[in-house]
Order: structure tokens, then sequence, then C-alpha cells
């Protein structure tokens, strides 16, 4: 069971003034944390804590904008699906509050919730935290009539690199429309302490063997000294004929534009801020993660960080009945795939 390891000065004291935690630079500059460090399993103040577990944040990004999916689906040619893809990936980046990172959800935890589209659509959700050495994420999206799925694994690795702070994750996701599979990889997250923000950077990859169709997307690092942030390029290739379809260009956080060769551009993802509402399905009430984090997020909200503290070592400390098998490792994919899910599995 991977817990948590104390780095000096994790249980530093905490201005108890409402509204004034400890400064982020501040404290790892204190901490002896060396460059490149993995901080995946260091413990840090409560006060850098969201009042989320990194469930509900996979949750949260993956189940926003669930509605373009489904409408990618209904598309009628190959190469619009793609793009209706593609418009979801982008739907779903979101960045948080800089400098707070999510409450580390513990092997077992779950998470569920389902989406009743207007038309009549359904889809249902699913993830939970492995019982893996690094924190390790699996989760699961599909319809009733299982027209529509999707599998993805994901490991964050965090790496302290003295300036700023890389969330690289490892891992890949596959959606399945019909008889498309459209596989990707995510980008990083990059904290840039001295600067104050947060972004996404480097390379996110969405192919479709049925089809051919791929898309290199790079997600650029606002430069040092004047630029834009958010930023994005890329291109969308047909691999048969190794002709290039669309470029790919704007900003993720307001437009992100597709332009095909010696035609006007068009929009292929416009920002929005709210996202779709979903119904809580409550598999378990002992491992459900917003119930497992409950009284932490509470004590979060208000600022009571020495009540926090307290609740997170509770939950740390506290080892439950043996987690329900909700997943099977399917060799032939190389992914942890929900047992809702249809095919064979191994090396089927």
């Amino acid at each position: 069971r991977a817990m948590s390891t104390l780095s000096p000065g994790a249980d530093a004291p905490v201005d108890p003034e409402a509204g004034k935690p400890p400064s982020l630079v501040a404290w790892l500059a204190s901490s002896g944390l060396a460059v490149g460090q993995d901080l995946s399993h260091i413990s840090m103040p409560v006060p850098f804590f969201l009042d989320k577990t990194m469930l509900e944040m996979l949750h949260q990004n993956e189940m926003r904008r669930v509605d373009l999916l489904l409408h990618a689906g209904r598309r009628d040619t190959p190469v619009r699906r793609f793009l209706g893809v593609l418009e979801y990936i982008f739907s779903c980046c979101l960045l948080e509050e800089f400098g707070r990172k999510p409450l580390l959800s513990r092997p077992g935890e779950t998470i569920a919730s389902v989406y009743r589209s207007p038309d009549g659509g359904c889809a249902h959700f699913f993830a939970e935290s492995l019982p893996l050495t690094s924190p390790t994420f699996a989760n699961t999206l599909w319809t009733d009539d299982l027209r529509l799925y999707s599998c993805g694994n994901i490991t964050i690795r965090e790496k302290f690199y003295g300036t700023s702070i890389h969330g690289v994750p490892e891992g890949r996701r596959t959606v399945c429309l019909g008889e498309e599979s459209y596989t990707m990889t995510p980008p990083s997250i990059a904290v840039r302490l001295l600067r104050g923000f947060s972004e996404y950077v480097g390379e996110s990859v969405l192919e479709c063997p049925e089809t051919g169709l791929k898309a290199c997307i790079t997600f650029e690092a606002k430069p040092l000294l004047r630029g834009r942030e958010h930023q994005v390029r890329g291109t969308v290739v047909d691999t048969t004929t190794d002709a290039c379809l669309f470029t790919i260009t704007g900003n993720w956080m307001d437009k992100v534009w597709v332009e095909a060769p010696g035609k006007s551009r068009e929009l292929l993802h416009m920002f929005q801020a709210d996202g779709c509402a979903t119904e809580p399905v409550e598999e378990s009430e002992e491992w459900d993660t917003r119930r497992v984090w409950a009284k932490v997020k509470a004590a979060i909200r208000r600022k009571d960080w020495a009540a926090a503290a307290a609740e997170k070592r509770a939950v740390e400390q506290t080892a439950p009945a043996a987690a329900p098998a909700h997943y099977t490792f399917d060799e032939r994919r190389g992914l942890y795939i929900h047992n809702a899910v249809p095919g064979p599995r191994g090396g089927g």
C-alpha cells in the first residue's frame, strides 16, 4: 500500500491567520529537496492541498464535457469523428489554483457517476486508485449500449526542478467509438514557482489505427520574458498517404482552430468553465473517495489547517478492509480494464 512519507518541514507550523498559508516557494526552499527529486510520495503542509482528491479531479476533467464525446460518436465521417475526439481532449484540459495539489487518493478508493444527456443518452464513469507502488489511477467511461467506451490508466510523477515542478503523467487512454479506437497520451503540467502560474507543456498524440489518422499536438511553454500563455500547435495527418489534413493553432484556454490546406480555418474548440452536470453513484460507501476525505476537505475549506492535518493523518493511517476487484489487467492492450467493459482479457 502506497503511503506518503514525511519530508523535512512537512509538519512545520502554519500561519493561523486565515487566508495566509505559507509560501510554496519558501517551503520548498527550506525543505532540503534535491533538484530532480520525485515528489510523488512527499507529504506537504495541508494549505498546499485542494479540497478535492486526485480521483475527484480526474472525474472532473474527463466528465466536464462528456457530451462532446457522445456527439463525436454520431458524426458521419471518420475525419469528423476524429476531430470530435480531439475537441473532447482539449475540453479535458483544466488547471487548478496555482501552488495547490489534489489530495492523494489511497489504493482502493473509487469514484462513480452517471451523465444523462437531454437527448436521452447516458454515460457512466468509474475510476479507482490502484494498489501499485506509484500513485496509479484506472478510469472507465461507457454508454449503456457500449457503442462508446473509454479506458485509461495514468501514473502521476511529480519532479522538482528548482524553479518549477513538473507533473509528468505516464500512461495512456483508449476511446472506442463503434469499430474505431483512438489512443491518446497526455501532456505534462509545469508549475512555474518564480512566475506564479501553471501551464501544460510537451507533446500529446492522438491516433486511430483503423482510419490511419494521427494528431501530434505541442503545448508550448510560455517564454520567460514575453509571449502568450497556453498556446498549442500541431497537425492532423493521414498516415496511409502522409498527407497533412489540418494544422492546429490557438489557445486551449480560449479558442483552438483547425485549417485544411487552401481552406479557411474553422473553430475546433472553445473553452468553457462550466461543464456537464453528473449524478454521483456510490459503489461502496467505505471506499467512495468523496466520503473518505470529507472531513479533510471541510477543514481545508474552513482554512482550519490544524484540523485538516489531523484528519488527513487519520485517513492515511486507517487501513480499511480489502478493496473489491473492479479491474482486470489486459495484457493485449496494456491497460487495467473495468470489468463492465466487453472484450477478452489477458492475451486475447
